[in-house]
């Protein structure tokens, strides 16, 4: 059985390859414009960047290149070339019209400048907050050097005097300046990444600086960063307002409302892959019964330390470990029972971190690592959820939990479902206070929560019909050349001029997110 799935992946495989090349012209002919396009190994993003990069091409008269976002070693490179997942999807950009790869390295020429930036920065860190305010030439880099290291040598912090910490800095200046260079002696016109976060994000921000395109997008979103936007997850501020602006909001909230409840129960149609990423929906199939336990207490649902802590911009603190501790401390001050929610992402990891916390600050409990949310609402009597910008901040609110975050740009601020301190004073107060926050059912709360999550997970363009059923359908096999059979049983020409229209439509739009009416099977662009 093994044997022939192996032998349908190589068919789609290179069903997909003669598809590209048939349906995207390409010359041999040297440009003198460049489209840069992030080499990531991700099967279903394919489909999405052999649309915008054509459209590109033919927009700017450009040659397109593939590059890798970060220094390599030698061997590194060499390793690359007997990695069958990377030579598979290295050998599909060519089918779509890719000519040259980059691949960044150190500059002698940049070598003197590079040090002295070094030297300058490290010696204005006074403590590990100072990270975050590091600029290059103007360009602002320090989210995505912390996130970098936290996630590179899985660490919760940042021990700024550590010789680890050292050299990620110098590397990451010597990773900028090339970049800089680059673009300097290039004629790039558009640059496609595939994140906006940790140095992945680095070349699209030197781009943004030296006013050039750069897209953020996947098969089931489209972004155009800018000076402003420079992170994908941005411009939550205009959610209520750009809602106002759909049509058919009576049926766009019926739907929301729809897919919503279908995560909360567990179902098993959502479509939603950030879930199949951590093996399944926190949520299960369940009714949600009175509470169990009568004791009070606080809900911590934490983070995965690691994972992009300034993707949506700055926090009330510098990581998620300083959260923690803060909490931590609080405890000791306070009477409530803590039970902490270990984030299932790296969960192993986490636990680690945690279970020293909670040896630290005896008041925390660690939760069963199987625990969905519906069996700790139904179990315990939550006074609150306590999150950074997690996900419970619109779910915890529909049973009547209210939810305190701790960052400044939570992705519902143009809401009022939830409590958003704008300082870690005023967090500290609204803790304090937890057993005199209203818990009444609000309706107009209700509403609110389905405007934010069609906003937040449902109006982006899909390039694929019945996205939802179809990465439900795969599950864990999402990520892999399965995509494209699916894909092929909804493609005919019609289709696919529509794809190169809507794309078109957009790049050469001012707007920052690429919107769509998701209620039918196939998504329809909306301008706006």
């Amino acid at each position: 059985m093994e044997f022939f799935n192996f032998i349908f992946k190589i068919q789609n495989i290179w069903k997909f390859y003669f598809h590209n090349k048939n349906k995207f012209h390409n010359t041999n002919i040297k440009k003198k414009n460049i489209i840069l396009l992030e080499s990531f190994y991700y099967y279903p993003s394919l489909i999405a960047f052999s649309y915008i990069t054509n459209v590109l091409k033919n927009k700017f008269d450009a040659d397109l290149y593939t590059y890798e976002p970060r220094l390599k070693s030698s061997y590194s490179r060499i390793r690359e070339n007997f990695n069958l997942n990377k030579l598979i999807i290295n050998t599909l950009f060519k089918s779509f019209g890719v000519k040259k790869k980059i691949f960044p390295k150190l500059l002698s020429k940049n070598s003197d400048e590079s040090q002295k930036y070094f030297k300058k920065i490290y010696k204005s860190l006074k403590n590990k907050n100072y990270i975050l305010k590091i600029k290059i030439k103007k360009v602002y880099v320090g989210d995505l050097i912390y996130d970098e290291y936290l996630r590179q040598y899985l660490k919760p912090t940042i021990d700024i005097k550590s010789f680890s910490f050292r050299e990620h800095l110098k590397k990451s200046i010597d990773l900028f300046f090339y970049w800089n260079s680059f673009f300097e002696e290039n004629n790039v016109k558009s640059i496609i990444v595939s994140h906006s976060v940790y140095l992945t994000g680095l070349p699209g921000r030197v781009g943004l600086h030296k006013n050039i395109n750069v897209y953020n997008l996947g098969i089931s979103y489209t972004f155009r960063l800018s000076k402003k936007n420079y992170l994908r997850l941005s411009g939550f501020e205009n959610y209520k307002k750009d809602f106002q602006k759909l049509r058919n909001k009576k049926n766009l909230l019926k739907f929301s409302k729809k897919m919503l409840y279908e995560k909360l129960y567990g179902k098993s149609n959502i479509g939603y892959l950030t879930e199949y990423s951590l093996g399944g929906s926190p949520f299960k199939k369940m009714k949600i019964k009175k509470n169990l336990n009568k004791k009070k207490k606080v809900l911590v649902v934490s983070h995965c330390f690691t994972d992009a802590v300034h993707a949506y911009g700055d926090n009330l603190f510098v990581d998620f470990y300083s959260w923690m501790e803060f909490l931590g401390k609080l405890s000791l001050e306070l009477d409530y029972e803590w039970l902490i929610k270990i984030h299932p992402n790296q969960f192993d990891l986490n636990y680690k971190y945690l279970n020293d916390f909670i040896k630290k600050y005896n008041k925390f409990s660690l939760l069963n690592k199987s625990i969905t949310h519906n069996e700790i609402i139904s179990k315990y009597n939550i006074l609150s959820a306590l999150t950074v910008y997690g996900s419970v901040s619109h779910e915890y609110p529909l049973f009547n939990i209210p939810v305190i975050n701790a960052s400044k740009n939570v992705p519902h601020k143009s809401f009022n479902f939830n409590i958003n301190p704008q300082t870690i004073d005023d967090l500290r107060k609204n803790i304090l206070k937890i057993k005199k926050i209203n818990k009444k059912k609000n309706k107009k709360n209700h509403k609110e929560i389905f405007e934010y999550y069609y906003m937040r997970f449902l109006s982006d363009y899909q390039v694929m019909k019945n996205h939802y059923l179809i990465s439900a359908k795969l599950g864990t096999k999402y990520n892999s050349p399965l995509i494209f059979n699916e894909w092929f049983k909804i493609f005919n020409d019609k289709y696919h001029q529509k794809k190169l229209y809507d794309f078109k439509k957009f790049v050469d739009s001012n707007n920052f997110r690429m919107l769509s009416d998701n209620t039918k099977n196939e998504s329809k662009y909306l301008d706006i």
